[in-house]
C-alpha cells in the first residue's frame, strides 16, 4: 500500500510540473485505469510485480485526482463579458479577518449581485476580499 500512496504523492507532483491540464474526459479515463490495475496487482506471482503495478496505479490516480480537482476550480472564474463593469454586491462578511503585512484579508458571503439595469445571476457564493493599506472602504 506504501507503494500506491508514494506512486499517488508523486503522480500529484508530476501533474504541477505539467504546463496545462488535460481534458477531462481523458482525466476520467485515467480513473478507470488504476482500479483495473489494483486488481491485476492482486493476482500478480511476483511482489516486485505487484509493488510495480500498485506504484503506477497510484501514479495515475493521483494525476487524474489532481487534474480534475485543478479542472473543477479553474470553471470558477469571472466570465469575461465581466471584466470592466462595475457591480454592486449585497452580503455579510463571513468571517474573521486576517490581517498581513500590507493590509487585511476577509470572506464576504455574496447574497446578491446588482448591475445598474438590474440583477445579474451566476456570481460566486463566497468571494475573499483583500483589502491594501493604501485602500479604504466607504
Amino acid at each position: 500500500m506504501r507503494s500506491a500512496l508514494v506512486g499517488f504523492v508523486l503522480g500529484v507532483v508530476f501533474l504541477q510540473m505539467q504546463a496545462g491540464l488535460c481534458a477531462s474526459w481523458l482525466l476520467i479515463c485515467l480513473l478507470v485505469l488504476p482500479t483495473a490495475a489494483f486488481i491485476i496487482a492482486g493476482k500478480a506471482r511476483f511482489r516486485w510485480l505487484e509493488l510495480s503495478t500498485k506504484f503506477i496505479a497510484g501514479m495515475l490516480f493521483g494525476f487524474a485526482w489532481a487534474g480534475l480537482f485543478a479542472q473543477y476550480y479553474l470553471q470558477q472564474e469571472l466570465p469575461p463579458e465581466w471584466e470592466g463593469r462595475d457591480i454592486t454586491l449585497i452580503g455579510v462578511v463571513d468571517g474573521l479577518p486576517s490581517h498581513f503585512e500590507r493590509g487585511v484579508s476577509f470572506t464576504f458571503a455574496v447574497e446578491r449581485v446588482l448591475e445598474q439595469g438590474g440583477q445579474i445571476a451566476g456570481c460566486a457564493k463566497a468571494l475573499v476580499v483583500g483589502l491594501v493599506s493604501s485602500l479604504c472602504l466607504c
